[in-house]
């Protein structure tokens, strides 16, 4: 080997090492993120409780508005054919019956309403019969006022019935001429009871036809007759049967 290699050798072999370059350190692992626990299950939802809807109080009516008029106009029967006042012997009169009536409503009472009523009657008929060869004719008017209590239920739509009990005062006066005789006048009067029965349909909201096919009167009268000196007093019981058709109308409007 030469002298100038070795020396060369010598040479690189002296010079300092360099200093070791640090290397970038890897990164270090990633971490897997861990899954999300699944959420609750969210509980079964409950049936939503039906609303309980309560009716709210019913305002109570003015007193105006209870009240309704109404007026019928019908035929009536005498059912008895005693002397009483009310008939004449062996005759049956039959009547042109009207009426008048005041009503109020008191109560709601299941599916109708009681009511209170005060009807007004007025009847006249004539007469007129042959007896033995001798005429007979005159004319019977009466007046009975009978309060009654009334309940009343629509049934279908704008048609209504009712059914009616009432006590109350009678009284009649006929008036009798007699050939030979001239006239004569009786009056009887008494107590008795009603009954009735029958239907309102709305024609207008304002107004309703009324048509009563039953009205049963029955009154206990007493009569006086006072004739040649001699006061005569007989009681006997006077029974009529009515029919009547009309109209109802409130007291407002």
């Amino acid at each position: 080997m030469s002298p100038l290699v070795l020396i060369g050798l010598l040479v690189l072999g002296a010079k300092p090492s360099k200093p070791p370059v640090p290397l970038p350190m890897p990164p270090p692992p990633a971490v897997k993120p861990q899954p999300q626990p699944p959420p609750p299950s969210p509980e079964p939802a409950k049936p939503a409780e039906p609303a309980v809807v309560r009716a709210a109080p019913e305002r109570e009516r003015p007193l105006a508005s209870r009240i309704r008029l109404s007026a019928g106009v019908g035929p009536g029967f005498a059912l008895d054919s005693g002397s009483s006042g009310a008939t004449i012997q062996g005759s049956r009169p039959i009547y042109l019956r009207g009426s008048v009536r005041g009503s109020l409503d008191l109560m709601r009472l299941g599916p109708g309403d009681l009511q209170v009523l005060v009807p007004i009657s007025v009847q006249g008929a004539s007469f007129r019969f042959t007896i033995l060869g001798f005429v007979v004719q005159g004319s019977i008017w009466g007046l009975d006022v009978m309060p009654s209590v009334r309940y009343q239920a629509e049934v279908y739509p704008d048609l209504s019935l009712y059914g009616e009990f009432g006590l109350g005062f009678g009284s009649f006066q006929t008036t009798i001429q007699q050939q030979f005789v001239g006239y004569q006048t009786v009056g009887a009067g008494g107590f008795g009871v009603r009954l009735g029965g029958g239907l309102e349909y709305r024609l207008l909201d304002q107004l309703r036809l009324l048509l009563q096919p039953m009205e049963l009167t029955t009154l206990s009268v007493t009569s006086t007759v006072t004739q040649g000196g001699t006061t005569v007093t007989t009681t006997s019981t006077a029974t009529e049967w009515s029919l009547s058709v009309g109209a109802v109308v409130p007291l407002s409007f």
